[in-house]
């Protein structure tokens, strides 16, 4: 069975480089002084989403780097600030055309702005035509920061972006790292505006092209490929609430995921694998997966994927308890609960957490505070909340 995204005009191809182990590094090359190093125009602090400090017209702005999204965007609060709008009738007909293709115009919520110079980190890029503007706001309530704007496709295909999970670490590059510097590397497709694509396994046998989408954490399957594994019962799989999932454009949905167990990628099992599944059949890898590489590197001028990791296999954790939150009104804030889901913890939706298990999280520490409500056992739990005017204590 092959499931593809959407046909391509070159055939996707994966590339195995297993053979590069620290045992015969050596005779392909001397020494790791004799691969040139790239010149490097940023190298910042990344968490679990790559976030990166965007320079215009003098001023720093925080973009969220998001493959799923074609052109760059800024939040609509900034066009009158840094840009001025476009009329999609003012687009020249190739872009109304590929964008059109693609699925991308709306006109009653998406707006074109014409494209400002910008810095990323000491490189300056001019050479754009237009950004798309969204409202942004769901986006800065997810991530607990401001989030002024997106990097998509057009500009991160200028750059190699290179990520060490260990260190936390992002280091952009203008020119391609080297190969050599990785254990394996993966060959992806990418057309025009398109995410990079490749092609993982499942049981072994079938191949399942996914795209690799940053500017989310989880990841998703068609409806075609989830009724496939129902009706032939390929595997059992486990079924999950309460996950707040977002949209190219940062709206948040609740929505349900399951767990698959029978992937791989390059000969590795992946093991198990959250999945949101959608209607429009389309396959998609977030942050969750590349967060299983010790490090990896996006290399657009070699279309290739590479990574170093001794296994990627992880074995999820139920949740004991789900509770999102969202910053929201200067607070980190109960979100999108179900009722069902809150029945038993004595909490509502716009609960403000003041401090938990004796800690105080800051905005910006939300994906830190969403894992100890996640994880902590039960009965361990200590919670300081604000209701309006009250302020509860709250053991679960």
């Amino acid at each position: 069975m092959k499931i593809s995204i959407k046909k391509t005009k070159a055939a996707l191809f994966l590339l195995s480089i297993i053979g590069l182990t620290a045992c015969n590094h050596a005779a392909i090359r001397k020494t790791e002084s004799e691969v040139t190093s790239p010149e490097v125009i940023l190298e910042t602090d990344v968490k679990d989403d790559i976030i990166i400090p965007v320079t215009i017209k003098n001023k720093k702005y925080n973009f969220l780097v998001n493959t799923g999204v074609s052109i760059n965007v800024i939040d609509e609060k900034l066009v009158d600030i840094i840009s001025s709008p476009y009329l999609f009738s003012d687009l020249p007909s190739s872009y109304k055309e590929s964008l059109s293709d693609q699925g991308r115009i709306n006109g009653s919520q998406e707006k074109y702005v014409k494209a400002q110079p910008f810095f990323i980190g000491n490189q300056e890029i001019k050479d754009e035509d237009f950004w798309f503007s969204f409202d942004l706001s769901s986006l800065t309530k997810e991530y607990g920061i401001n989030i002024d704007g997106m990097i998509g496709m057009e500009s991160f295909r200028k750059f190699s972006w290179q990520v060490d999970n260990t260190k936390k670490r992002l280091t952009i590059t203008k020119d391609a790292p080297s190969v050599f510097s990785y254990s394996s590397c993966a060959g992806y497709s990418n057309q025009p505006y398109s995410m990079p694509e490749i092609s993982l396994q499942y049981d072994e046998a079938n191949d399942v092209s996914f795209q690799i989408k940053t500017g989310t954490s989880a990841s998703d399957i068609g409806i075609v490929f989830f009724n496939y594994l129902t009706e032939n019962k390929k595997e059992k799989l486990e079924h999950f609430d309460n996950a707040i999932v977002l949209s190219k454009k940062g709206i948040a949905s609740t929505s349900s995921y399951y767990i698959l167990k029978k992937m791989s990628f390059n000969n590795m099992l992946i093991g198990d694998m959250p999945v949101v599944v959608n209607e429009e059949n389309q396959y998609h890898l977030g942050m969750d997966f590349l967060s299983r590489f010790t490090k990896y590197a996006f290399i657009p001028s070699k279309m290739m994927f590479c990574f170093n990791a001794q296994s990627i296999k992880y074995n999820y954790q139920t949740p004991v308890r789900y509770i999102n939150i969202n910053y929201i009104n200067g607070r980190l804030e109960l979100f999108k609960n179900t009722d069902d889901t809150l029945s038993d913890t004595g909490l509502k939706n716009g609960d403000a957490i003041l401090i938990a298990n004796n800690k105080k999280y800051e905005s910006h520490q939300i994906s830190e505070l969403r894992g100890v409500l996640t994880s902590t056992p039960k009965g361990e739990l200590k919670l300081i909340i604000k209701r309006g005017k009250q302020q509860l204590e709250l053991q679960l």
